[in-house]
């Protein structure tokens, strides 16, 4: 009986152990499965916290080259459609096509404005030009249209033909001109024209 008794106590031993351990090892895969699944939880929850300010500071990025571009919408300056460009670049394609259409107004505005300003100032050459050429013009016609008396030896008069022989004078047609004849002619007296 003793022996059976001693069997008896190894065997709930064994069971007690046997059953500690399983209950150990239950106890140890649950502890296990539950740091799984809160470290699953954890990574998820960084995962959504990366992508969150990730979004936020993509905002900001698309703000900042939005604001960019209306400011060279505005000041039509190629440093800040220089500026805009870099900004636009770094953006995601979806924004990159509509601030770029912008961008290229812009450039397309700065570009007429330059032509426009070359012609002009070309123009503006061209008529600086045309205007000391005329006036050059009118030197030169108002010095061959004028005479300078010397000696009684001129080309601006002729002698005619007149039945008494005497000479008659015939003179140029003045546009400002520097003499005026003084009547009655006398060209027998070359001092009767007096230069003014």
């Amino acid at each position: 009986m003793k022996k059976k008794t001693i069997i008896i106590s190894a065997v709930v031993v064994a069971l007690v152990i046997g059953g500690s351990l399983t209950v150990n090892a239950v106890v140890q895969n649950q502890a296990q499965a539950h740091a799984k699944i809160v470290a699953k939880q954890k990574a998820a929850t960084h995962k959504r916290l990366l992508e969150e300010a990730a979004q936020a500071a993509y905002k900001l990025q698309l703000e900042a080259a939005s604001n960019s571009v209306a400011k060279a919408e505005a000041s039509h300056a190629q440093t800040d459609v220089n500026a805009s460009e870099t900004l636009v670049k770094q953006l995601k394609n979806a924004n990159v096509k509509s601030l770029q259409v912008r961008l290229d107004a812009v450039n397309k505005a700065i570009a007429d404005k330059a032509a426009a300003d070359a012609k002009a100032a070309a123009d503006a050459a061209a008529a600086a030009t045309l205007a000391a050429q005329q006036a050059a013009q009118q030197q030169a016609n108002k010095v061959s249209t004028s005479s300078t008396y010397v000696g009684g030896n001129s080309s601006s008069y002729s002698s005619g033909n007149s039945s008494s022989g005497s000479t008659s004078y015939n003179p140029p047609v003045s546009t400002g001109s520097d003499y005026t004849p003084q009547s009655p002619l006398d060209l027998s007296n070359p001092g009767s024209l007096v230069a003014k």
